[in-house]
């Protein structure tokens, strides 16, 4: 009996088919990032994994938006309290899901605009936008993003072989 069935009055198989969609779907995930992290992926591969987590991260937001539509048919006055709980952390993690994707839409327009560039043979453009030349300022990346942190620019051939590695925007202060 899983902890759905205890609190609603839901079928094991409902419950069964549910758990064996979603663990097909984090399998699928999880396939992937391995897949990703086992060698140094082409661009494309990159892109097909931004807009792909882009995509997941998406559907996993309709899930628990859905969630939090039915969380108040299963939990009923007598449980008021545990459902104000349950809806607040969903509505976080709602949040955060719904987020995600906007955040990392400008990175996969990004490489979706260098593997254009590329596979036309040219480069991305950059002589005219005074914000992409050389100088003094804030370092830029090769299509002029900000590169926080970092005294210069990420290009297109750099490899970040793990998370500890990849900048943090704006990195906890601890205390020495």
């Amino acid at each position: 009996m899983t902890g759905i069935n205890a609190v609603g009055s839901d079928t094991v198989t409902d419950v069964d088919g549910i758990e064996q969609c979603l663990d097909q779907a984090r399998d699928a995930v999880t396939a992937a990032a391995s897949t990703l992290g086992a060698r140094v992926p082409s661009l494309t591969e990159l892109h097909a994994a931004a807009e792909g987590a882009i995509q997941v991260s998406t559907a996993l937001a309709d899930l628990v938006a859905i969630m939090m539509r039915q969380a108040p048919g299963v939990l009923d006055r007598a449980h008021q309290g545990v459902l104000n709980e349950v809806l607040a952390d969903l509505r976080a993690v709602h949040g955060c899901l719904t987020t995600g994707p906007l955040l990392l839409a400008p990175a996969r327009d990004a490489l979706h605009l260098l593997g254009a560039h590329r596979h036309a043979g040219t480069t991305v453009p950059d002589a005219h936008n005074p914000a992409l030349q050389p100088g003094p300022g804030p370092a830029r990346d090769g299509l002029g993003k900000l590169c926080p942190g970092r005294g210069e620019p990420i290009d297109d051939v750099r490899v970040i072989h793990g998370v500890a590695d990849v900048p943090e925007a704006d990195p906890p202060h601890r205390s020495p």
